[in-house]
């Protein structure tokens, strides 16, 4: 339908639209197409901005990710949304920097509401910090993911590598505790 549409008249911009929207989902690569046809057709807004930073992140252009979501931190200071801090994380965790990764997403916890966050927030930061071998941090940070954790079978992997976390400090107390979870339903 929205394809006939651009067909008949390719400036048409609702449908260009709806079709970015629907390949966001499916195919990232011509998502970008369709919204950079739809944006050289609209007036500029700095949610283009947005949008661009999420495309190159979806299409795993990292550094063209990182790069946009400075802009736009230039460009909007303290109105920035915090959601681009971790943006810029996560890419940076793409790119094996997990240093600059924490310290954008320390910014995204320190910017973002709480009721926003999400328990892959927490569960990544805990794989970062697993990465840079900080265990004390690896079991907060999954911890805390786990408190707002509702797929079942995600739950049960954080037990046990709460355990296993428990198990090379040899606090077996602490690992019982957690194996004691693991195994209760599962």
């Amino acid at each position: 339908y929205f394809k006939n549409a651009i067909a008949a008249d390719p400036n048409y911009t609702p449908s260009l639209y709806k079709l970015y929207v629907y390949e966001f989902y499916h195919d990232p690569a011509k998502a970008m197409e369709y919204y950079k046809n739809y944006a050289s057709k609209t007036e500029y807004s700095i949610q283009q901005e947005y949008d661009l930073a999420d495309l190159y992140y979806l299409n795993k252009q990292y550094p063209l990710a990182i790069q946009k979501a400075n802009a736009i931190i230039q460009a909007e200071g303290d109105k920035v949304e915090p959601r681009i801090f971790k943006l810029i994380g996560f890419s940076h965790a793409e790119n094996k920097d997990t240093t600059q990764a924490i310290a954008f997403m320390n910014k995204y916890f320190s910017n973002e509401e709480d009721s926003n966050l999400v328990s892959k927030d927490y569960v990544s930061m805990g794989e970062f910090y697993e990465s840079t071998g900080e265990d004390s941090l690896v079991a907060v940070y999954f911890t805390k993911g786990l408190t707002l954790e509702k797929d079942s079978a995600v739950v049960y992997k954080l037990y046990k590598k709460l355990a296993d976390i428990a198990k090379e400090k040899k606090d077996y107390a602490t690992q019982a505790d957690w194996l004691g979870k693991y195994y209760t339903g599962n």
